[in-house]
């Protein structure tokens, strides 16, 4: 056999052959492979600095990607070829620093984030040496022995050895969403995907069951691997990321329609057509938010540091935006409301004493399980351990556990019998039980057990039944035979509630966020515990109620209610599913196998780092914790980023669209243009330095205390309204410049360009906050920058070299002058803020209170 593993010398249908005569080519064995077989199969990683190359060459093509960049590195070209060759180095230069500035700014946001997603890496377990290892996913290779169970993400394609009532979700693969049964046996070589039972599938998770399976193909050599390396899989679009591409297409569409009238109107006018094309373009680009791209990913990157130091980890930076959005949270209770640590309460006979016989059957269920682990086996196992001194019998067989039967069983040796102990949800036992510890079990008896199950319940227990019965000694046990068992008793446990429990969900409401249980557990406890944190509305509503009702009313009543209880996953999906339909945007934290499907389906799914794999690849971001402060922590993170953002697309295309008017304007109405391209641009970038800082600034409190969504309407109505106000001061500035002081042309650009960028850097502190700007301090990066390219603006017509781009020094009456427009711009601009701010906002989601 090859040194890889390659399995192209046995024949392609692997899954035609017998297990064993696999293993055999694969040079491995039922133990699994050595350690240094295993290292000497890995494929060497792809080396680091060409990943890094890669990323950093799409980051700076991507800064290349606005159209009207490119017109203007033509217009440069042409410059050069009539000798123009200050105006075009001039634009060269100022390009290339803004380029520079946007692909450091992504780069580097990209490398944080790819940091952060390293902590997120998969796990499979394996035999190797003889013993059951869990390694890194990407480390399984050919020959090693898979060892699965329920909530496994299947990490190669493999041969089956051994499975028990196997079932694996196989849709990323083949859309299928219902579990598939798998088996050992061969399977015909012509089958599709779909039919190939005895294998199990890269990128596909396990339901439930267990299987051992020897691994054939890892890497691009999976089916899933090579569907992949031939399609570029893209993630669905956010609405936020939706509202950007919307607002880029509008402004593009704009910008162009206005510097094409420039164009016509400056020809028309007799002016020099290099000198009107290039100018019509800068104004164009001036008029572009180009470092939107470095803006979003700085603001985003440094929102997903933050919410790495609360414990949060962003998979999919777009959602923080979602994260900040979001105003419902289904959370299940365990671990969130409650501490999440089982303590075994009691274990007793159906007639409420307590019994070591019935803890000694729940013991060796739990001990011998080999399915998902969960924090009631870990319990009951813990304190039986201490006092356990028996061995184990000899385990024949098992039941695994599905989210239908909601019980597990496992059939040990007993002499010459087989003896089958079943441990589940009290309810689905006491179904199949037909005796009660040895006595027929009569109507009566089963009603009054049932008034038990409900007091224990109210009492927020959770109570477990245990039921056995015996059978003659084989092999080859089902859920068919979990039938006419024996009650032998209860398990009752308890997971205490938080001590802040109650205070978490007062201050999410208070935050905008309404909470809501859905959980698996009987509607008795979740109705307890709904009590217990002061939910308003603890009457559950039931997994069964909720699979009769119809979509619209199932839409009226999740706005409602607030406790969801006896659900199954496919109930949790309709919730969420209806709870997007009503419009609300949906948060859901889950960490099993059954949340798996409603993790995708809302508007943000949130995980734990101790969650099944399928639960942490579903997704959007894994929490350390699952407690409500840490959710709580991420959502304040969460609206903090989205804000900043909001904050830069406001000023930035407010003040650009202003100026662009001002100008467009300008240069119809005077005898000569009234900025050149290259000081246009350069006011450009110094403007946009400050913007990189508003990733870390501060946002004001109020902000931080209601969920907000992005409205294209209402940004655009600001960028129209305060637009337009800064285009009235600079009118009042070129009456003042051409009338009173009959500025000459280079003193009056260099004039204006002092004025233009001194304008916006107060409209950028101004606008900023709701509060007023004297009492609300911005971040020390942001201040810092505002200052210094403020100085730099004022220093510019005395700098060296100020003359090749077109500048004057100042004479002292001019620079009064630039500062008292200045000033009375920015008392005008902060009343104009106070007023918008006041207005009514008949909407649940105003835009200018997301900044």
């Amino acid at each position: 056999m090859p040194d890889d593993g390659d399995t192209r010398g046995f024949g392609d249908a692997w899954w035609a052959h017998e297990p064993h005569l696999l293993i055999n080519w694969m040079q491995s064995s039922l133990d699994g492979l050595s350690s240094e077989d295993a290292e000497r199969r890995r494929k060497p990683a792809p080396v680091a600095s060409s990943g890094d190359q890669r990323r950093a060459l799409a980051v700076a093509l991507s800064q290349l990607r606005n159209p009207l960049v490119l017109l203007l590195l033509s217009a440069t070209l042409i410059a050069s070829l009539v000798g123009s060759f200050s105006d075009a180095g001039i634009i060269l230069v100022i390009l290339a620093l803004s380029g520079f500035l946007g692909f450091w700014q992504e780069y580097r946001a990209a490398r944080d984030v790819e940091a952060l997603l390293s902590r997120l890496q998969a796990s499979s377990r394996v035999r190797r040496d003889g013993a059951p290892l869990i390694v890194p996913s990407s480390e399984v290779v050919p020959g090693d022995i898979l060892l699965l169970r329920a909530g496994d993400l299947i990490p190669a394609d493999a041969r089956l050895v051994t499975c028990e009532h196997l079932f694996t979700i196989e849709a990323p693969l083949t859309g299928e969403p219902f579990p598939v049964e798998k088996a050992v046996d061969s399977v015909d070589p012509d089958f599709p995907i779909a039919a190939r039972a005895s294998a199990v599938w890269a990128g596909t998770s396990v339901r439930s069951g267990t299987a051992e399976a020897i691994v054939m193909e890892t890497g691009l050599n999976t089916v899933f691997g090579a569907i992949a390396a031939k399609l570029s899989r893209r993630e669905p679009e956010t609405a936020f990321s939706r509202g950007l591409r919307r607002f880029g297409v509008m402004i593009s569409e704009l910008v162009l329609v206005i510097a094409l009238i420039v164009e016509a109107v400056n020809l028309a006018l007799g002016r020099p057509f290099f000198d009107s094309l290039t100018f019509a373009l800068a104004l164009a680009v001036g008029m572009t938010p180009q470092m939107l791209p470095a803006i979003l990913a700085v603001t985003l990157a440094s929102g997903a540091r933050g919410l790495a130091q609360r414990g949060v980890i962003v998979r999919k930076l777009d959602t923080i935006e979602v994260l900040g959005s979001m105003n419902v949270l289904c959370v299940d209770k365990t671990g969130t409301l409650t501490r999440g640590v089982v303590e075994l309460y009691d274990v007793v006979t159906p007639d409420g004493t307590s019994s070591e016989r019935v803890r000694s059957l729940a013991f060796i269920n739990a001990e011998l399980q080999s399915g998902l682990d969960n924090p009631l086996d870990t319990a009951l196992s813990m304190q039986a351990r201490t006092s356990w001194t028996d061995k184990l019998p000899v385990k024949l067989a098992e039941v695994p556990f599905d989210f239908a039967r909601r019980r597990l069983s496992v059939v040990v040796a007993q002499d010459h019998h087989a003896l089958m102990i079943t441990k589940g949800a009290a309810l689905p036992v006491l179904e199949i039980c037909t005796h009660n510890a040895g006595a027929p079990l009569d109507a009566a008896t089963r009603e009054s057990l049932t008034d038990t199950l409900r007091g224990w319940s109210e009492e927020g227990l959770r109570v477990l039944a245990i039921a056995t019965r015996v059978y003659d000694r084989r092999t080859g046990f089902g859920p068919e035979d979990e039938t006419a068992m024996d009650l032998q008793g209860f398990v009752l446990l308890r997971d205490p509630l938080r001590d802040d429990a109650a205070d978490m969900i007062d201050t999410l409401r208070a935050h905008g966020i309404g909470l809501r249980i859905v959980t698996g557990d009987n509607r008795f406890v979740a109705k307890s515990v709904a009590q217990a944190v002061g939910l308003q509305r603890p009457e559950p509503v039931t997994g069964e109620q909720v699979a009769m009702l119809g979509a619209d009313a199932l839409s009226r009543i999740v706005s409602e209610a607030e406790v969801f209880a006896e659900v199954d996953p496919a109930s949790k999906e309709r919730i969420v599913t209806a709870l997007r339909k009503a419009g609300h945007v949906t948060g859901f934290l889950g960490d099993g196998i059954n949340d798996a499907t409603a993790l995708r389906l809302a508007d943000i799914g949130l995980s734990v780092e101790g969650a099944t794999d399928v639960a942490r690849e579903a997704a959007d971001m894994v929490l350390t914790s699952a407690e409500l402060s840490t959710v709580l922590a991420a959502v304040e993170k969460g609206r903090r980023a989205f804000a900043n953002t909001q904050k830069y697309l406001r000023i930035a295309t407010a003040a650009s669209f202003g100026n662009m008017v001002s100008m467009a304007l300008a240069s119809m109405v005077l005898p000569f243009l009234p900025m050149t391209a290259g000081q246009i641009l350069l006011a450009n970038l110094l403007t946009d330095l400050p913007m990189l800082a508003l990733a870390s600034d501060r946002v004001d409190a109020v902000l931080r205390e209601r969920p907000h969504r992005w409205a294209l309407r209402d940004l655009l109505r600001f960028m129209a309204i305060f637009g337009l106000i800064s285009s009235l001061f600079d009118a009042a500035f070129f009456f003042a410049m051409v009338v009173l002081f009959h500025a000459p042309p280079e003193l009056f650009r260099t004039t204006w360009f002092l004025e233009s960028l001194l304008t916006e850097l107060v409209f950028t502190l101004v606008i900023r906050t709701q509060n007023a700007v004297w009492a609300s301090c911005p971040s020390a990066p942001l201040w810092g920058l505002t200052l210094g390219v403020g100085g730099l603006a004022f220093a510019m017509p005395w700098l060296p070299g100020a003359g090749v781009l077109g500048f004057l020094p100042l004479p002292t009456d001019y620079v009064w002058f630039v500062c008292g427009i200045v000033a009375a711009y920015g008392i005008f601009t902060e009343s104009a803020k106070r007023l918008w701010i006041g207005k009514p906002k008949v909407r649940r989601h105003a835009t200018f209170s997301a900044t």
